[in-house]
């Protein structure tokens, strides 16, 4: 797991001083893993190759933790360019929208690109594009755990002499390549990953069965009418090639708390291997986009290699379906027609895919496609905006949706002089922006408990809160700020499900287990475990996880100027001590 020690992969990755198997790890974390995606565009940002980065003075910028407070959450899971709201690097092309009536209604249409943008993503903005599949006996599972198992006894009884939450680090010479192990020790068993340097690693059986993966909640459907009177609305098709029936229909959740489904599909078959997917979605498929131009035909062609992890589809050729913009493109075998519904819809892409149909047979399917209950589909705002309260906010949400329908990415408000609502992504992720609130507003509005005494310390406070569509859960970033500069900022993660059967300190050993840089588990007063990593001359690491809920928790992280506020290791405990 690479959230522990995403700082120093980062900095290794800017010193080109990462083996391809570990830059397809990082590149794979990353993409899914919002902190750590941070974290590596905020030390990119201030990477500078001419300095040596492996000295910790170099490595943190004197405003890192202004940066901290402006990148948080607003990046695309597949776009790494870190956000501030005095510089916005520009890359999407420049293209004019207007309106234009059909026999049923309005539609945005959109230029080539701007349409490929909100079906697409574009692969090139991926970490890696081409990760290399290593074989042989170094990445073999059967043999690494069999080296494994032949040090087994010394490793355990290396662990058997570790303090409760320390994490070591054990190398073997295995026939002259170096055979690495972790341990991180928990209080019901230990957390250890093992396996051979610049190579894939292993899990013992005490992580892999505590491991959390993140789960999807996807309900199945016998029938189309039970999908919708389940989803609310469904792409009901009144056209099917003979020969294909009903697989499942299949309704997927977002986000613990969301109340709009992410995916609403129809799996067809007609012989093993020949399928038909009809899919109502937010989701978009990932394309490389080079040299996009405006014309569809020299645009065809243009993914060469993609990732080997998520390949991207080549674009082939626009189309209008029925008085909508529509994309076709292959990935492999498989064609699909993707159909963009507009702006103001809640699941805005129709996707018709199959492996075994042509292209016209997928249009006629599309053409006979009708959205039940379509009304269902419109963006508003008494459900855009799950778990914000404020009043002063709720106040400006219908404008702010008439900025999303009239397609723009990237537009605020002013609140008031210290409250601003924004959208600086092509994601769905949108912000608020709190500046110089009191202490009891600070309070009210974030899930975690600040003894009073702690927030007193300092002058003034600000918080960004980052929200999604539809779901209540929300990130945090807090900075506590003295003397006109953030001594602290406080990074709350969304809600995270908790490992069964493991008590808090293991629930927090386990989410540490990978880390690669050196740091000291801590307890304060109450006895709540934190991890503190020295990041050099002016900044220290706090983690922690606190529970909030049964089954769920929120992962903090703390980032500490070593400033007069908190000018040494007393101070540091003196602070982790009125944190609860």
């Amino acid at each position: 797991m690479l959230c522990s020690s995403i700082e120093e992969y980062s900095i290794l990755y800017m010193e080109n001083d990462l083996d391809t198997k570990a830059r397809e790890h990082l590149a794979r974390h990353i993409e899914k893993c919002d902190k750590c995606r941070f974290i590596f565009n905020l030390i990119k940002a201030n990477y500078h190759a001419e300095e040596n980065v492996t000295n910790a003075d170099n490595m943190v910028s004197g405003n890192m933790l202004d940066h901290i407070d402006k990148n948080r959450y607003l990046i695309t899971r597949s776009r790494f360019k870190p956000f501030t709201w005095k510089r916005v690097i520009l890359v999407s092309l420049i293209c004019t929208l207007f309106i234009f009536a059909t026999v049923n209604a309005k539609k945005l249409v959109k230029t080539y690109g701007e349409l490929v943008n909100s079906l697409f993503t574009d692969s090139r903005r991926y970490f890696i594009t081409a990760p290399a599949i290593l074989n042989g006996d170094l990445s073999d599972e059967e043999y690494v755990k069999s080296v494994y198992k032949k040090y087994k006894t010394e490793i355990d009884a290396f662990a058997d002499k570790m303090k409760t939450a320390e994490i070591s680090r054990l190398s073997f010479n295995e026939n002259g390549k170096n055979f690495k192990v972790q341990i991180a020790k928990g209080v019901k068993g230990n957390f250890i990953t093992y396996g051979f340097e610049g190579y894939g690693t292993f899990q013992n059986e005490f992580l892999q069965n505590n491991y959390m993966k993140e789960e999807v909640n996807s309900i199945k459907f016998a029938t189309v009418d039970e999908l919708l009177d389940a989803a609310g609305l469904c792409p009901v098709p009144g056209y099917i090639p003979k020969g294909y029936g009903l697989k499942y229909a299949n309704q997927v959740n977002g986000n613990k708390g969301s109340t709009v489904p992410e995916y609403i599909g129809l799996a067809y078959e007609k012989d093993k291997g020949k399928y038909l997917n009809i899919i109502l979605t937010r989701n978009k498929t990932i394309a490389d986009i080079a040299g996009l131009s405006e014309e569809p035909e020299n645009a065809a062609g243009l993914s060469e290699s993609g990732s080997l992890l998520r390949p991207a589809a080549v674009i082939r050729e626009t189309l209008e379906i029925s008085g909508y913009q529509a994309v076709c493109s292959e990935l492999g075998k498989a064609i699909t027609i993707s159909i963009y519904l507009g702006d103001s819809a809640k699941l805005p892409i129709l996707k018709v895919e199959s492996a075994c149909l042509d292209k016209e047979t997928l249009i006629m399917i599309v053409e006979n496609i009708k959205i039940a209950n379509s009304s269902e589909n419109e963006k508003k705002a008494d459900d855009y905006f799950q778990g914000i309260e404020d009043e002063r906010i709720l106040a400006f949400a219908n404008n702010f949706l008439d900025e999303i329908k009239a397609g723009k990415t990237k537009f605020s408000f002013d609140v008031s002089q210290n409250i601003k609502l924004y959208k600086d992504s092509e994601n769905e992720a949108y912000g608020i922006l709190y500046s110089n609130i009191n202490d009891d507003q600070l309070k009210s509005l974030i899930p975690i408990n600040l003894e009073e005494d702690l927030i007193e310390r300092f002058e003034a406070a600000s918080l960004q809160i980052t929200g999604w569509p539809y779901t209540a859960q929300k990130v945090y970033s807090i900075g506590l700020i003295n003397k006109g500069v953030k001594a602290v900022n406080i990074n709350i993660d969304r809600e995270i499900k908790l490992a069964d059967n493991l008590d808090m300190m293991d629930q927090i050993v386990l989410r540490m287990h990978g880390m690669k840089n050196d740091i000291k588990p801590v307890f304060n007063r109450s006895g709540q475990l934190y991890y503190v990593t020295d990041l050099g001359g002016r900044l220290w690491s706090v983690f922690t996880v606190y529970p909030t809920t049964d089954g769920v928790g929120h992962q903090c992280n703390f980032f500490i100027n070593k400033s007069s506020v908190i000018p040494d290791e007393n101070a540091l405990m003196d602070f982790i001590n009125n944190l609860h």
